[in-house]
């Protein structure tokens, strides 16, 4: 008696195509997040160029009445250019389909195209944003290590690090709301699933 393997089966029994595909995660996107977007106009080059004014000296000299102007400041601002990079890939599909049930494949390889795209705009933030960003070593612990555990004057330094550097803060764009009784109802579900957890 043969045994039976795929060897010795029907092509029409070999495999049968489900009609749908399989969940694929998504990446998330961490590093776009806190970026700011700029589209291009059209047929307007390959770099980009903006300015950030420089601050003025605060007046903290009280105006007599005499009636004098006081001094006066020039205004100045920095020129920094952007310059445009290209990125890009593609797919060459080898399926043979019927030419009026194409659109499937192509949608289902577009949409892979576009998580590429959208994620290969956020590894390359991410490159960015490590090669440019400092190291700050803890020194002010308590446990003698090199580098130390992290204490009061570290929290500082790195605080005075981003402010002087001009550091984006996450809660600046968020409004006011007096929701009291929405947040209390967060914190009291967030406690009670504490709670379940534990």
């Amino acid at each position: 008696m043969s045994i039976t393997t795929t060897g010795n089966l029907g092509p029409l029994i070999l495999q049968s195509l489900a009609p749908a595909m399989l969940y694929v995660p998504t990446p998330t996107m961490n590093y776009i997040l806190v970026c700011d977007k700029m589209s291009m106009p059209p047929n307007a080059g390959t770099t980009a160029r903006f300015m950030r004014p420089k601050a003025l000296v605060p007046p903290t000299v009280q105006l007599g009445n005499s009636g004098i102007d006081p001094p006066a400041q020039v205004p100045q601002r920095d020129i920094i250019d952007a310059q445009m990079a290209f990125f890009g890939t593609g797919c060459i599909i080898n399926e043979q389909v019927i030419l009026q049930d194409q659109e499937g494949v192509l949608a289902w390889v577009s949409e892979r195209l576009a998580v590429a795209m959208r994620q290969a705009e956020d590894l390359i933030l991410r490159d960015y944003i490590l090669s440019a960003a400092s190291q700050i070593y803890a020194g002010g612990g308590s446990n003698g290590d090199n580098p130390t555990n992290l204490g009061v004057s570290d929290f500082s330094l790195v605080a005075t690090t981003l402010d002087t550097n001009n550091a984006y803060k996450f809660m600046s764009g968020i409004e006011g709301m007096d929701r009291f009784g929405k947040m209390c109802a967060e914190v009291k579900s967030s406690l009670i699933d504490l709670e379940l957890a534990a």
